[in-house]
């Protein structure tokens, strides 16, 4: 009797925990993060909505976020127990973008950032830090240094066209050119410039091949290594450093080596600034940074024990890692959508070659630049950027996104989206320029009220791929300047046609947007 009755006891007792489970699992499955804000549906029990937040296929993802907004553009979901508010109207996102620069960083995520740029780095700071370091990085990007890097940038890129002409020629044998994936040569580009420029070293072995350095190879591996740890960050050999397998071996050997070199160059480099108080010092943007520091300290807002050779190290890997694959993303983008519409290209062509400076002066290149522009607004190299509530902050229809929230800003969509940017999946650079028939025959910019185009005017502050506000892209005009610069030297020396049977796809890989099957396209030599 007593055995029946205990198991009696037992078969009620687990009955009521499964029914307890299945109305706690309804109910946190149901449970809006925000109560006057429609969820779109399926959220998990535990992760949320994660599932559509980490989605390689983001685009679909999108489209499963837009579709239950409210009249304002807002869903409200989860990220495992954080509240977090997709807007999918302009206004909000610039409302939210201009107010608030705090952004909340799980600590998985900032521990394998770490591990490339240092736990110092712009990336990862917040409040105060970010402030003092975000000022003394922007007085780096100062209209004298951007002057200086011009000639270094055509300089790395002409070695590589004159690398790629040699390989046509010597494999070519009609003449019709090559099939390339430029993916990795605009890597190597991107690459060479930033060790030309950030730290006055090659990024390129020499102008007989398109190798690149140990160190570019070091800066390439550690970038990988991070991206390759985003996308499975609970592998056993991804989430612990200390297992000695050969990634990992490697990836510390890498790491060491670009930090050691850096901070013996910092070393070098403030040096031979105290040195030449009045005098000529190098021009790249380690010496400008010292200095930019520097002078914020002088100013008091800056105590010297806040800025150590550490600090600095951090923040230039985390201008490398911040601008290395979104500009060679943005370039090869431009050229496959170059290579699809030879008109363009030919515009481009035309404008390099009128312009007395055009291959060193990106001012000059103003068509050139549109086709940046609109391959950035096309392929955006981050989808989505987000930021932390600070404190409540109302939004579109009077919602009240509380203190501690998350609110993601959908670049990607921003981009595509029809009342933002007219036929917006179409490649129209004439959305940024115009062609006056002048005597100059020139190409200018319009401006946002400008209606006398076969297309509306872009209004440029609707441009979400940099994204808006105090925490904007911080080298914003370096990587415009450079992409404009590299696309003109290309076009000057090389011809680009599409590949037939080639599909230019892209995907999310570790929160960035690139290519699923590279870049391929058919290389000649221009004539």
């Amino acid at each position: 009797m007593e055995d029946s009755t205990l198991v009696a006891q037992v078969v009620v007792a687990v009955s009521l925990l499964w029914v307890c489970s299945k109305w706690i699992r309804h109910y946190l499955e149901t449970k809006r993060p925000f109560p006057d804000v429609p969820m779109p549906d399926k959220s998990h029990w535990l992760l949320g909505h994660l599932n559509l937040f980490i989605d390689a296929n983001f685009r679909a993802s999108m489209g499963s976020l837009k579709a239950p907004t409210n009249q304002y553009g807002q869903v409200g979901t989860w990220a495992f127990i954080r509240p977090t508010l997709f807007v999918f109207d302009i206004k909000d996102a610039k409302t939210v973008l201009n107010k608030e620069s705090y952004r909340f960083r799980p600590k998985l995520l900032n521990r394998h950032v770490a591990r490339v740029t240092g736990e110092r780095a712009l990336l990862a700071l917040n409040g105060k830090d970010w402030r003092l370091h975000r000022l003394a990085i922007t007085k780096t990007f100062n209209p004298d240094f951007l002057t200086d890097c011009r000639q270094d940038m055509q300089d790395v890129t002409q070695q590589m066209v004159e690398s790629i002409q040699r390989k046509v020629a010597k494999e070519s044998a009609d003449s019709s050119g090559l099939e390339l994936d430029l993916e990795p040569l605009m890597k190597s580009i991107t690459l060479g410039i930033f060790c030309k420029t950030a730290l006055n070293v090659d990024g390129i072995v020499s102008a007989n091949d398109m190798n690149p350095s140990p160190v570019a190879t070091a800066f390439e591996y550690c970038i990988g290594q991070l991206m390759k740890r985003l996308k499975s960050p609970f592998w056993p050999q991804h989430q612990f450093y200390w297992i000695p397998t050969e990634q990992n071996r490697r990836q510390l050997r890498e790491h060491q080596m670009l930090r050691s070199l850096i901070s013996d160059l910092i070393s070098e480099k403030r040096k031979t600034i105290e040195e030449n108080q009045d005098g000529a010092t190098d021009k790249d943007l380690l010496t400008h940074l010292l200095k930019a520091h520097k002078d914020v300290k002088s100013m008091g807002i800056i105590e010297a024990g806040q800025v150590t050779d550490d600090g600095l190290t951090d923040s230039v890997m985390s201008l490398f890692l911040a601008g290395y694959d979104t500009t060679s993303i943005n370039l090869g983008a431009a050229l496959y959508l170059l290579a699809q519409h030879p008109q363009a290209q030919e515009y481009c062509v035309r404008e390099i070659q009128s312009t007395k400076d055009g291959l060193i002066n990106p001012d000059a290149l103003v068509y050139c630049k549109a086709v940046i522009w609109e391959a950035l607004r096309m392929y955006p190299p981050a989808v989505v950027t987000a930021r932390t509530m600070s404190k409540p902050m109302e939004l579109s229809g009077g919602l009240v996104v509380p203190e501690g929230a998350d609110v993601v800003i959908p670049i990607y969509s921003f981009n595509h989206d029809e009342d933002v940017f007219a036929c917006p999946n179409e490649f129209r650079p004439d959305r940024w320029v115009a062609f006056e028939a002048d005597k100059e025959e020139r190409w200018v910019e319009r401006s946002a009220s400008d209606d006398t185009g076969d297309i509306p005017a872009a209004n440029r502050s609707n441009m979400m791929s940099f994204s808006a506000g105090g925490r904007n892209c911080v080298g914003m005009k370096f990587a415009t300047q450079e992409a404009v610069l590299v696309l003109a030297n290309l076009l000057n020396g090389l011809e680009f046609k599409t590949v037939p049977g080639f599909e230019f796809k892209t995907s999310t890989k570790a929160f960035l947007h690139k290519p699923d099957n590279g870049v391929l396209l058919n290389v000649s030599a221009r004539a």
